[in-house]
């Protein structure tokens, strides 16, 4: 297994290194321990110092509403929660609906992105369902099935997206300036907001659940878009 860890966790680690180093009332022994790890952590990784300048006071956090509702569906959940977090936010329930926590562009970002995905995923998944239902006349409960297959396909979609998203970030060399945002998101949520951790129950008909998360670990938006016979494909 590779010693190497993950560039992002590097730059995270020295920064930390780095506060403690600053820090006035920091401990002698100490300091001079982080200081050490942290030129030996540079030299390894090759981090630059321009990639340890920028600071969480240096954006501007805010909170935004993106779903207002008493009542939100499952699979709406688990689907602003993954668009937040992958891009650089936090998504939580709040007294209206659902909040978003992050910089405003980024809050723009994922509103576009999750209004996008729910209408897309919502069509795909009435589209598998009918497919379905022709082969399987008595199973799969279209909102069980719903549920699972949206939870699935937004997964699968986002995670390709975001693993394009990480290349151009660590190409373009602003690796520092998304990991500094993400811990000022984490920083403003500390210090602003009480959220838990919790889970969201998942659906109760499990031949449905099954259905549904099997077509939606086969989605493929280009099948869709060319008209594929790709039996999770969305048109």
């Amino acid at each position: 297994m590779s010693d190497l860890l993950d560039r992002d966790e590097v730059i995270r680690k020295i920064q930390g290194m780095k506060a403690l180093i600053e820090d006035p009332n920091g401990n002698s022994n100490e300091q001079a321990i982080a200081m050490a790890q942290m030129q030996k952590l540079r030299t390894k990784y090759d981090i630059q110092l321009s990639e340890m300048e920028y600071s969480t006071s240096a954006f501007e956090i805010k909170v935004e509403g993106v779903i207002v509702a008493n009542r939100i569906m499952t699979w709406k959940k688990h689907l602003l929660n993954f668009v937040a977090q992958g891009f650089d936010c936090r998504a939580h329930l709040s007294r209206t609906g659902m909040d978003v926590v992050g910089a405003p562009h980024d809050l723009e970002i994922v509103r576009y992105m999750f209004e996008s995905l729910s209408r897309v995923l919502e069509a795909g998944a009435k589209k598998a369902h009918v497919a379905y239902k022709r082969e399987n006349p008595y199973g799969a409960h279209l909102g069980a099935f719903k549920n699972t297959y949206i939870r699935t396909a937004g997964k699968v979609i986002l995670s390709r997206l975001l693993s394009a998203r990480k290349e151009a970030v660590r190409e373009s060399g602003c690796t520092a300036v998304v990991v500094c945002k993400d811990e000022a998101v984490k920083d403003y949520c500390k210090k602003n907001l009480r959220l838990r951790t919790y889970s969201i129950r998942g659906a109760g008909c499990h031949s449905a659940s099954g259905a549904g998360r099997a077509h939606g670990e086969s989605v493929s938006l280009r099948g869709g878009l060319n008209g594929g016979s790709n039996q999770g494909a969305i048109a």
